[in-house]
Order: C-alpha cells, then sequence, then structure tokens
C-alpha cells in the first residue's frame, strides 16, 4: 500500500477509536441521567425545567455544526423529555 494509503487508514482508525470513546462517554451519560429522572423528588418540575431548556435551545447554540448534529440534538432533548414524561406519569400513579 502507498503511504498515502495508510495515512487514511490510521485516520479512518483514529476516528473509529474517538466514536467508540463517545459512544462510551454518552452512554455513561445516560446512564447518569435516567438515575436522576428516576429518583427525582419532583419529576413535574424536571419536566416543567426541561420543557424551557428545549424551547430555548437553537441551533444558534452551536454554530458551524451540521444539520445532522442539530437534529440528534433535538432527538436526545425529545428523548430524555419522554423519560421524565414517563416519570411524571409513574409518580402520579404510585399517589393516586
Amino acid at each position: 500500500m502507498s503511504g498515502h494509503t495508510n495515512d487514511v487508514l490510521e485516520r479512518i482508525e483514529r476516528c473509529e477509536r474517538e466514536l467508540q470513546a463517545l459512544r462510551g462517554y454518552t452512554k455513561a451519560l445516560e446512564s447518569g441521567l435516567h438515575a436522576v429522572v428516576l429518583f427525582s423528588p419532583e419529576p413535574a418540575g424536571l419536566l416543567k425545567l426541561w420543557e424551557g431548556v428545549c424551547k430555548a435551545y437553537s441551533e444558534s447554540d452551536a454554530p458551524g455544526e451540521s444539520r445532522l448534529h442539530h437534529m440528534a440534538v433535538r432527538q436526545a432533548m425529545d428523548t430524555i423529555g419522554d423519560h421524565i414524561r414517563h416519570a411524571v406519569s409513574t409518580q402520579r400513579k404510585w399517589h393516586n
């Protein structure tokens, strides 16, 4: 293989390692967030706060990022909101 091909392969391998590290980091954050939501003493208050965060998010908060990036952020924010709404619903069932 040529030197250029080796350089490209090394860059791809480095990107794969970085992606794996980011996946692990994201999974750890996700697990921690689930714990916070599940054990929140006031999930309704958490939901109100989260809805404000979601409304305030703008693509201008991360200039230069791709459309895919912004779509992923929105999808993750929606998923988090769903988890919080579920916690609110579950808490209401326990108290009724």
